[in-house]
């Protein structure tokens, strides 16, 4: 899953949606931490029923004491998606191409609508 934070995605995953999932799926959330309430997605994934990988979490970064990295199903990343050299490389020719772009007075591809700058992922 990947949303922005906002009023009406906070908690989105709850213990509700949670419990609708089969028996072996995988939650993946590369958003934000609060997206997921952290207390459900726990109990939820110590059943063992379900696979998480989180990128983000709330709080973040994940304290070492916290439960979740003590579970077999649960693969914690430092919020890192797209660092490899791979992800650095495609962001410094994008980051490129958008200055080129501006300066020379084209449309930037991807520009950023800032009037919806709160609800962006």
């Amino acid at each position: 899953m990947h949303a922005p934070l906002t009023d009406e995605t906070y908690h989105l995953i709850d213990e509700h949606l949670l419990k609708l999932l089969r028996d072996g799926a995988v939650l993946v959330n590369t958003s934000r931490g609060k997206v997921v309430d952290q207390e459900a997605l726990l109990e939820e994934a110590e059943t063992g029923r379900i696979l998480v990988a989180l990128d983000v979490t709330d709080p973040e970064p994940l304290p070492p004491e916290s439960p979740l990295r003590g579970l077999r199903n649960v693969v914690v990343t430092p919020h890192i998606a797209g660092m490899g050299e791979y992800g650095i490389k495609k962001v410094g020719e994008v980051t490129l191409q958008a200055l080129v772009d501006f300066f020379a007075g084209r449309k930037v591809k991807n520009e950023v609508n800032l009037e919806k700058y709160e609800i962006l992922g």
